[in-house]
């Protein structure tokens, strides 16, 4: 499922759903949902954390509320 794709080459941070920004200094986590009813995938932002670790803490978290039975530990991004 789309869940567990690796990490992008693009991914900077080393892990799955976490990004930096760069005017405030933060590292962002996002997540996204199941779909809904109407078929969207909106990303929710889970907050903005000093470190890319609590930052990804954040998602991985996240991602067992939203994956469920579909989460699968060492792929989801965790540091």
């Amino acid at each position: 499922n789309i869940y567990n794709t690796g990490l992008t080459s693009l991914n900077i941070s080393g892990a799955k759903g976490v990004s930096f920004n760069t005017a405030k200094q933060k590292w962002i986590a996002q997540a996204t949902p199941p779909s809904t009813a109407r078929g969207r995938h909106p990303s929710r932002y889970l907050g903005q954390f000093d470190t890319v670790e609590e930052a990804s803490k954040a998602y991985v978290e996240a991602a067992k509320v939203y994956q469920r039975e579909f989460f699968k530990e060492g792929v989801n991004g965790e540091l």
